[in-house]
């Protein structure tokens, strides 16, 4: 009876384990529609050429503070709770991505599109290395969602300064 209810266990947890992954999945897709989104926006702003210059700022503005939000949020994954000398290592690491992406925010536009995904591109290598080291656990699934979002990521910024300047 207890090797029954064990396997049950297991079994159930291997399906809450998958229903998770697929749901981390999926955010993480949904979560470059902002920068889709205000790439569209500008591309019409400009194509029917509006004459408000401001929309276009507020579009820009608006890209870059939700890349400098995505930015911090995805270097919390550094983050771990146990206490010792390496993850205080992570947790000073993390805060330098957040406090770089919080800095994007203060400077111009055209600076921020350049920085933000160097630091993005930095953050899935840091992520990558520590995964080597062993220093945390991350599935090869992640690895490769977080590969596929972060060249998105840096594309649109690229596309973004192409499109701005």
């Amino acid at each position: 009876m207890n090797d029954i209810n064990k396997a049950e266990r297991v079994n159930n947890s291997k399906k809450a384990d998958k229903g998770i992954e697929k749901t981390s999945t999926s955010l993480g897709y949904l979560g470059l529609l902002p920068f889709c989104i205000c790439l569209l926006l500008s591309q019409i702003v400009n194509d029917k050429q509006l004459e408000p210059h401001y929309l276009i700022v507020l579009i820009q503005q608006a890209f870059v503070f939700y890349s400098a939000i995505i930015l911090s949020f995805m270097s919390g994954t550094l983050w771990q709770k146990q206490a010792s000398k390496r993850q205080v290592k992570l947790q000073v690491l993390s805060n330098i991505f957040c406090l770089i992406a919080f800095a994007c925010l203060l400077l111009p536009a055209f600076h921020a599109l350049i920085i933000l995904p160097i630091a993005y591109a930095g953050l899935l290598l840091a992520e990558y290395l520590l995964r080597f080291q062993q220093q945390i656990t991350l599935t090869a699934s992640y690895i490769k969602m977080r590969l596929i979002l972060t060249l998105f990521v840096v594309l649109s910024h690229i596309s973004a300064l192409q499109l701005w300047y």
